[in-house]
């Protein structure tokens, strides 16, 4: 399991991902102290947990959240803000929908309790994902296709022709 730690104070920083370290040693723990190096590190890594401070040197953690929902596939990934700006608490909530929101100085219990909870919750959809896929399969003009369920968008027909439109492209 992936997480990222966006922190920009390295004491701060050093203690979220001890944190970690003591939850589980499966996790592989991705960290940056500005908003740029964040994104740099989700661009090339699958992140399936963001730890993310709200003052950052470059930006802010809530607009680095807002980037991080325009990128389909962490549109319901879990965010954590860890900040002392309880005031933004709402908009974190409502805009960004956050998982939840730790305010300075917070229990090492408390963090511990979150991330346990989210890493049982990513473990067990990543293992639905790749065993409960469904199959389903097409008689096409010569020969039989066989595709997952979750990667047809819309099947379209058209007298005795049949379209199926899918995340990798159409087949015919």
């Amino acid at each position: 399991m992936n997480i990222l730690v966006l922190e920009d104070n390295a004491y701060e920083r050093g203690n979220i991902v001890r944190t970690l370290q003591s939850i589980s040693r499966d996790f592989t723990i991705y960290e940056a102290s500005k908003g740029e190096e964040g994104l740099r590190i989700l661009n090339n890594v699958a992140i399936d947990i963001f730890i993310l401070d709200i003052e950052l040197p470059d930006t802010s953690g809530l607009k680095i959240a807002e980037e991080i929902r325009k990128i389909p596939q962490y549109e319901l990934t879990y965010i954590i803000f860890v900040t002392t700006h309880v005031y933004l608490q709402l908009e974190a909530f409502k805009k960004i929908h956050c998982y939840d929101f730790l305010e300075k100085p917070y229990k090492k219990e408390e963090l511990t309790e979150i991330i346990d909870r989210l890493a049982k919750g990513v473990l067990k959809q990543k293992q639905i994902s790749h065993t409960d896929r469904q199959q389903i399969s097409f008689q096409m003009k010569d020969c039989i296709i066989k595709m997952y369920a979750d990667e047809i968008l819309f099947i379209e027909s058209q007298r005795r022709d049949c379209i199926i439109h899918t995340k990798d492209g159409d087949i015919q």
